[in-house]
């Protein structure tokens, strides 16, 4: 008995000590991302406008009462994008006091936040119960820094694309410096700074796949368009009208005249060969940098969708799952890049643009742990970026 009493005390103990943590922690939280939204607002010139904190909500109200919508809407925008801050609502005047808005049905948000180089990563948001995170988590950490998991909270609601979106929003936060990513209900959203002068392209390649599920792709960054149109693109390749192949789409691209600067011709090439990866893997013989028969059909697409694209660079990048040595994954990824090169030159497309890349078991997209997450890892990504003129 009296064991139990034991087990039972430090049990009560421990609930203490967490039930402290969060009472600690959650107001520190709140803290914090009230005073970096008052300072963007004060860096801004932005006044009379009152911030209120719920958990990583933002709440803005009409300090004067003066009905400048204009002026909170603006205010709404400097601060919708500060790592951390999950939504931000506008309140009426007659607004009794701050609470977190009331969630849509089938409302959610997920995002990945980086305040700096070697700075503590924050997860925050909404993710499906079934999902471990701790792949997640593991693959940021790997980088060598912190990972803040205390905003995340699991939700019922069904999203698009999950898991596989949750991890591929995390690979592609690694090409960001500082910045954010964030998934909402036909939203991923991008800001902030990339690390390597191609990390754009890397990201859109990335996220690419998931715009023919209904996302659109908004890039809120240096030396990049605004694509709130890059859904568009997916939805006319795989929406109600029928699938089109690669060879239509190459053709209307060029007859429309689209693309008239290296940059614009590239982000839609690099919209056709994602829509046409999204459905089609390229696939090898097990071990080998053979491929497979049904993949041949997916590489002519390929070099028809290239051949509308002449004044674009081409990286072709290898990945294998982690079974295996390291060594033996990046060489056997970067001749399985390089069979890709091979056949697509067979097929006209300019051997000059082209240039290989074999990665290993780098920047995994699934989880190892799982034939059908194995099965993920191991493919070809293609990214493209416009000839500097």
């Amino acid at each position: 008995m009296a064991f139990w009493a034991v087990r039972l005390s430090g049990l009560l103990v421990l609930l203490g000590f967490i039930a402290l943590c969060s009472f600690i922690h959650v107001p520190r939280i709140e803290a914090d991302l009230r005073e970096k939204a008052v300072s963007a607002l004060e860096a801004k010139g932005i006044e009379g406008v009152e911030v209120a904190a719920s958990g990583r909500d933002i709440l803005l109200r009409d300090s004067d009462e003066s009905g400048d919508e204009n002026r909170l809407e603006e205010a709404s925008g400097v601060i919708a994008v500060i790592p951390g801050v999950r939504r931000v609502t506008i309140a009426s005047v007659d607004t009794a006091a701050p609470s977190a808005p009331a969630p849509r049905k089938n409302d959610f948000s997920f995002s990945v936040s980086k305040s700096g180089a070697g700075e503590e990563i924050l997860l925050s948001g909404d993710y499906p119960a079934g999902i471990d995170k701790s792949g997640i988590v593991d693959m940021l950490a790997a980088e060598g820094t912190q990972v803040n998991v205390e905003g995340l909270k699991k939700t019922d609601v069904q999203i698009k694309g999950a898991p596989e979106i949750f991890t591929v929003v995390a690979a592609a936060s690694k090409e960001l410096g500082k910045g954010q990513i964030s998934i909402e209900p036909d939203t991923i959203r991008v800001s902030g700074e990339t690390v390597h002068p191609n990390g754009v392209e890397v990201i859109r390649a990335k996220l690419g796949p998931f715009l023919g599920l209904g996302y659109a792709l908004v890039l809120d960054m240096p030396d990049s368009e605004n694509t709130v149109a890059d859904n568009v693109a997916a939805n006319s390749v795989s929406g109600n009208e029928g699938t089109k192949s690669a060879t239509e789409v190459s053709s209307t691209t060029r007859e429309s005249g689209a693309g008239s600067t290296p940059a614009d011709l590239a982000q839609q090439c690099q919209q056709q060969v994602n829509n046409l990866l999204v459905s089609h893997q390229i696939r090898f013989a097990n071990g080998r940098a053979t491929l497979r028969h049904s993949s041949i059909s997916v590489l002519d697409e390929l070099a028809a969708a290239l051949s509308g694209c002449p004044d674009v660079d081409i990286t072709i990048t290898g990945y294998t799952d982690s079974t295996g040595s390291p060594a033996g994954n990046v060489r056997l990824s970067q001749q399985r890049a390089d069979t890709v090169k091979e056949y697509l030159v067979s097929k006209g497309v300019n051997e000059g643009k082209i240039k290989t890349k074999g990665k290993g078991a780098a920047d995994p997209i699934a989880s190892n742990r799982t034939a059908a997450g194995r099965a993920r890892n191991r493919r070809i990504e293609l990214t493209l970026e416009g000839v500097k003129q």
